[in-house]
């Protein structure tokens, strides 16, 4: 006596691949017509749902030519944030050194000025036991 599988069905699961089966799935609904197993569901219509598999693979395609065009921005921002960090730092402590008795003044220039005590860092030994 042979034995059957109950046959797993092995479903999609990241977008793109869900876009792959369920285009492979409607082309094949398309091409059977009138006759498609399809047909026959009642909660869904693959007539009506099919259509926009194209245009969930169009906004998929932008998204990705936009992730491109994001790492490439990145990429060009990365290469000019030391030159602009090092000026920065520069032109605070340029400031600092000619406002030494008043360092609030370098908020007129788009700095934060915290003149609250620095919390110390003293080392936390636990309690002896006896």
């Amino acid at each position: 006596m042979t034995k059957t599988t109950k046959g797993r069905i092995n479903l999609a699961k990241s977008p793109e691949d869900i876009l792959a089966q369920t285009k492979k799935v409607y082309d094949k609904h398309v091409a059977d017509g009138a006759t498609s197993a399809l047909k026959t569901m009642e909660d869904y219509d693959w007539d009506v749902s099919g259509p926009k598999i194209a245009i969930a693979q169009g906004h998929h395609d932008d998204a990705l030519r936009y992730k491109g065009l994001m790492e490439e921005a990145y990429r060009e921002r990365d290469v000019l944030i030391p030159e602009l960090n090092e000026i920065n730092r520069a032109s605070a402590a340029q400031l600092k050194s000619m406002n030494r008795k008043n360092p609030k003044r370098l908020t007129d220039w788009g700095y934060e000025v915290d003149d609250t005590p620095p919390v110390s860092k003293k080392a936390k030994t636990p309690p002896s036991e006896s």
